[in-house]
């Protein structure tokens, strides 16, 4: 697949219970966001499945996937099951499929702000911020 400067990118990461994708042109622009609550002990079938239901599909062209929250990332099988290159992140190691190594090369170009995607930063950005707002409005006692 041809890693053009807009590429879209959606970036996934599971801070239990949340869901959250954003959806990048390369690493210039947002396009879409998505969040969701987990339900089963799946969530990376979950989340794909958000993503793949999203009216951004049809435009994604990497799915970028923060492998933290959700353990070992079958990388294969996300790659059969959305027809998209994917990468899993753990930390500073990346696994990748769909992907030449020239072409995985220019997707950090494209898409990454000082070797992070930027999907994936701004994704655990908005589930940090929505986990810390949902629990202190939870916490608080009730009047």
């Amino acid at each position: 697949m041809k890693v053009k400067l807009e590429s879209r990118v959606a970036g996934i990461v599971f801070r239990r219970p949340l869901i959250v994708s954003t959806v990048f042109r390369g690493s210039l622009r947002i396009d879409g966001v998505m969040i969701g609550l987990s339900q089963s002990s799946t969530p990376l079938n979950e989340a794909l499945d958000m993503v793949m239901n999203s009216k951004f599909f049809d435009e994604i062209s990497f799915i970028v996937i923060d492998a933290e929250g959700f353990g070992n990332v079958d990388v294969d099988y996300v790659f059969s099951v959305s027809s998209r290159p994917v990468v899993a992140v753990y930390g500073e190691l990346k696994v990748y499929r769909g992907l030449s190594d020239a072409d995985f090369k220019r997707l950090m170009d494209v898409a990454c702000i000082h070797g992070e995607f930027e999907a994936l930063r701004v994704s655990r950005l908005i589930a940090l911020k929505l986990l810390g707002t949902l629990s202190n409005y939870f916490s608080r006692p009730i009047e």
